[in-house]
């Protein structure tokens, strides 16, 4: 059984990171699969269709009492990332610019538990000093039971890497995780559900831990 909705930031929030940098007109395509999963939020939801403050009530023909599917919203002070030159950070020595411009999550029930693919778009926009390179845009998706006493259920921290050609300076990309699965709870509980989605600087810097080695088998005298 599936849900989905499409999420996109206020229009005076984007335009905000437009004006900080100048942007060129050239655009990069998306990867074919990425683009299908957008297209097919925006084939139930309109593709111009406005931010909703709530997740929308369960349209005709959708089986009663299948557990909501959480909403997606970009965690306030998380939502662009900039990369500064070598030097002093300052508006003038801003290399990259980075945003996240749209969000999409489709819903799958199978038995106790829920998996979630959950999609991310931005964009890549040069600074001053800017140029030709490869970005890495560090991003971690969360799960949180929002309350009196927030709890978050689940964290994933990932990276992926933009591509910015020589003489571009606009570069999109996009990211779906496929696999954000966790328990099936009542159905009040869930309603509170949200998947919280920003930048995380700090998840880039901390080392990976090194893999455990196997103990070694004790001997026995024989």
């Amino acid at each position: 059984m599936r849900k989905m909705m499409m999420r996109v930031p206020s229009r005076p929030a984007m335009m905000a990171a437009v004006t900080a940098l100048v942007l060129g007109a050239a655009v990069v395509p998306a990867a074919a699969q990425l683009d299908s999963f957008f297209d097919k939020m925006k084939g139930v939801f309109g593709a111009d269709e406005k931010p909703q403050a709530a997740a929308p009530a369960p349209q005709s023909g959708q089986p009663q009492g299948e557990p909501p599917c959480p909403s997606v919203d970009i965690r306030n002070g998380a939502s662009t990332l900039t990369i500064y030159g070598s030097g002093e950070e300052n508006a003038t020595n801003v290399r990259y610019q980075v945003s996240v411009t749209q969000t999409a999550r489709e819903c799958h029930t199978l038995g106790p538990t829920m998996t979630v693919s959950l999609g991310v778009r931005g964009r890549v926009l040069l600074g001053p000093v800017g140029g030709q390179g490869q970005v890495t845009v560090p991003i971690r998706i969360a799960l949180v039971k929002e309350g009196p006493e927030p709890k978050t259920l689940l964290s994933k921290f990932f990276q992926t890497s933009v591509a910015v050609p020589e003489g571009q300076t606009s570069v999109p990309f996009s990211y779906v995780e496929q696999d954000l699965t966790f328990p099936v709870a009542a159905k009040d509980d869930m309603e509170n559900y949200i998947f919280y989605v920003g930048f995380d600087e700090q998840g880039a810097k901390q080392p990976k831990r090194p893999a455990k080695k196997p103990r070694a088998k004790k001997r026995t005298s024989g």
